[in-house]
């Protein structure tokens, strides 16, 4: 019998093998509206039993602190945002730094490291060889460049050598590296999550 979502991710964090290799979703809000209607979605909840997503996209706790001690126009982490209009440009904008010049802090989950493969000292079989018996990866699925500007077997090749690089013991799971951006089409999405279905059982 198939695990559920949070079946499949609780397995992966404690070290025990799921029966496939979990997956998320991070995109923009422009990638999320477009693919409800490509995929003739009603709502998130249908897109990610479409596409197979585990992840969870929406956890309504109530926050107890809203802001960071040491800064109220930060959050909780101590890190300052402001929106700013993309269109289909890129959403990234860096942090202001602290006033006295050190970099604002970056929150970090304590099992999982995200993996943006093409940063400098993030290859993949190092990381799997140094620490992949120690954490769990995030990501790896490139979205500045595979998902956006690649073809659909650039996609699944991509999926296919993470498949292989973080082959157990090394845990991970499957996403964009980050949020996917409104320049990739609808078909490389898909072939992500299509890929990691029919190639990621364990």
């Amino acid at each position: 019998m198939a695990m559920t979502p949070r079946e499949r991710w609780l397995a992966l964090l404690n070290g025990e093998k799921p029966d496939r290799i979990p997956t998320d979703y991070w995109a923009t809000e422009e990638v999320t509206k477009r693919l409800l209607k490509d995929l003739k979605c009603n709502d998130i909840e249908e897109l990610y039993d479409k596409l197979h997503i585990d992840g969870v996209h929406l956890i309504d706790a109530k926050r107890t602190i809203t802001h960071h001690p040491d800064d109220l126009e930060a959050n909780i982490w101590g890190l300052r945002s402001e929106k700013v209009a993309h269109g289909t440009g890129s959403p990234l904008h860096p942090a202001e730094p602290e006033a006295d010049g050190r970099p604002c802090p970056q929150p970090r989950h304590p099992h999982l490291l995200p993996h943006r493969r093409r940063c400098p000292g993030m290859e993949r079989e190092g990381l799997v060889r140094d620490f992949g018996d120690k954490i769990g990866f995030h990501g790896a699925v490139d979205n500045q460049q595979t998902l956006p500007f690649g073809s659909v077997d650039d996609v699944r090749n991509e999926v296919l050598d993470n498949i292989r690089i973080f082959a157990p013991p090394a845990r991970w799971i499957c996403a964009p590296c980050h949020n996917i951006q409104a320049v990739s089409p609808t078909e490389n999405i898909v072939a992500m999550y299509e890929t990691i279905r029919e190639n990621g059982k364990l």
